[in-house]
């Protein structure tokens, strides 16, 4: 279990599905961030940044990104 979003993980809150496509640090505040898709469960979608006050209230559902 890592304490932070993991590349190539899908996270799951509510109606929400976030899939991490990186993990960086910002140049500008030293802080680490989360990039990837956040998916409504309507599919409906956009890219999205995630930060370590965000992590505490999503779930890694333990499976792979699917292929479009």
């Amino acid at each position: 279990m890592s304490g932070f979003f993991t590349t190539g993980r899908v996270y799951r809150r509510g109606r929400w599905t976030f899939q991490c496509l990186a993990v960086e640090t910002a140049p500008w505040d030293g802080q680490q961030r989360a990039v990837g898709f956040l998916t409504r469960s309507d599919g409906t979608g956009t890219v999205h940044g995630m930060t370590h006050t965000d992590w505490k209230s999503w779930k890694d559902t333990e499976q792979p990104p699917t292929e479009s």
